[in-house]
């Protein structure tokens, strides 16, 4: 075989069609899985996957057998990802991995962790799902990350914490319901998209349409390709089966960009244990010490009962007399409380009158799921949409938009569209909800 693929290589540098068809027939679903991650229409995906062929015979000359694999995913984050318009993100500098996530779980349930992931995998925003693979599966750096997805490596740390925490709240959500021990780790992660990745290689009939639209795009005439015994798309480097207890390229970025000065979550979890058992001990003793104390002073008060019970029988003429008194001062003060919280009844909540003005009140400050789209025409996803934006004073520049928010009492224009990312930060739950939101509204 390595004799076969240095041969290809050497014949599609000499742009023969016969060289394209092997390597295409040995990768093509190393870049489909790669785009699948970064796209979810599968004109896009299938579209990004002919991009990176056409890029590859561009760039032939690169091309060795060594380096091929890493030179094709590469290549599809890079292309895939200028897709999307460049925006201005949020960027942190400590990766949220705690230690005991490297090492496997073996009280939680693998098999049920497993599936929640995958399923959580296709939930996550386009770009996000992309870093979540790039780096628990291609085990890339997040340098490497950052490079080809054309931005700084605090912005991939900020989509590694946002996918972390976003599978470990699903992991506690299926736990509370299914009340099944399921737990984030590393090996669970791995597993997942190994198993992602299978579940979801491209069929030859989609295969063949694709490679068709490369060789029209390169000048060659297609011939028909197919593969050799039982191997599929070269599934020996499409499928990445780690070792268990491998996750070293991992361990190595999170003590990198681990918090400096931070201390260990379990070691404070044991630290605040301590803190509350010495609380409840001090507590305990000073309650048994009142306990005795109380004891002894029982006779004194009692002696002074008697005597308190005559100075009550006095005061208690006195108390009477001015008590009647008091009785119509308060009728009085008691009508005008009752008037003034009519009054105040009376007025509308401006909080409840912003809230019916929004298609989606919470998009701002909740990531929003499918269900909560559910059943919203395609005009209010693009106005559910837009609203985020309106939040920040974006000026639309587009007639409808600029009209419909300007009847919203809560709305401030300030900032024009074009001017918009350089001056306006939005919070990691807005730019997940504009993209899942923009993902239903491309589907319908």
């Amino acid at each position: 075989m390595e004799y076969n693929l240095v041969t290809a290589i050497e014949q599609m540098k000499k742009n023969e069609e016969s060289g394209l068809n092997y390597i295409y027939s040995k990768t093509y679903n190393y870049v489909y899985l790669r785009a699948k991650n970064i796209l979810k229409r599968e004109n896009d995906i299938q579209q990004l996957m002919r991009d990176v062929y056409l890029k590859m015979l561009e760039a032939s000359a690169e091309i060795e057998p060594e380096n091929m694999y890493e030179w094709l995913g590469k290549t599809a984050y890079t292309l895939g990802c200028g897709y999307y318009r460049k925006k201005k993100a949020r960027e942190v500098t400590c990766l949220e991995i705690d230690k005991y996530e490297l090492t496997p779980r073996k009280i939680m349930n693998l098999e049920d962790t497993v599936e929640v992931i995958e399923d959580g995998l296709e939930q996550l925003p386009d770009l996000y799902q992309a870093t979540f693979y790039a780096f628990y599966y291609d085990y890339m750096t997040i340098e490497d990350i950052a490079e080809v997805m054309d931005c700084t490596a605090g912005i991939i740390i900020n989509r590694l914490n946002y996918t972390r925490k976003y599978m470990i709240k699903a992991l506690e959500n299926y736990q509370e319901e299914k009340k099944v021990k399921v737990a984030f780790s590393v090996e669970a992660v791995c597993a997942a998209l190994r198993k992602w990745s299978v579940d979801h290689c491209l069929g030859m009939t989609a295969a063949q349409s694709v490679y068709a639209e490369i060789c029209k795009g390169a000048n060659l005439k297609p011939s028909a390709f197919y593969l050799e015994g039982k191997e599929f798309a070269g599934v020996n480097n499409t499928v990445v089966y780690h070792k268990a207890d491998d996750w070293a390229p991992i361990e190595e970025q999170v003590e990198k960009y681990r918090p400096k000065s931070g201390i260990d979550k379990r070691v404070l979890g044991i630290i605040a244990g301590i803190v509350v058992l010495v609380i409840v001990i001090i507590v305990a003793v000073a309650l048994l010490g009142k306990s005795g104390d109380g004891e002894s002073k029982k006779n004194a008060d009692s002696n002074q009962v008697e005597e308190q019970k005559d100075n009550q029988d006095a005061d208690n003429a006195d108390n009477q007399a001015d008590d009647e008194t008091d009785d119509q001062d308060a009728d009085g003060q008691n009508a005008d409380s009752q008037q003034q919280d009519d009054s105040q009844q009376s007025e509308p909540s401006g909080e409840t009158t912003n809230a019916s003005e929004y298609i989606l009140p919470e998009s701002a400050t909740r990531a929003l799921t499918r269900a909560d789209l559910q059943g919203l025409t395609k005009e209010q996803l693009r106005l559910a949409r837009n609203e985020i934006f309106a939040r920040h004073g974006m000026i639309f520049g587009v007639e409808d938009l600029d009209t419909y928010f300007s009847s919203k009492s809560w709305y401030e224009p300030t900032v024009q569209s074009s001017e918009f990312y350089d001056k306006v930060e939005m919070s990691l739950i807005e730019e997940g909800n504009i993209e899942l939101i923009q993902e239903v509204e491309s589907g319908m």
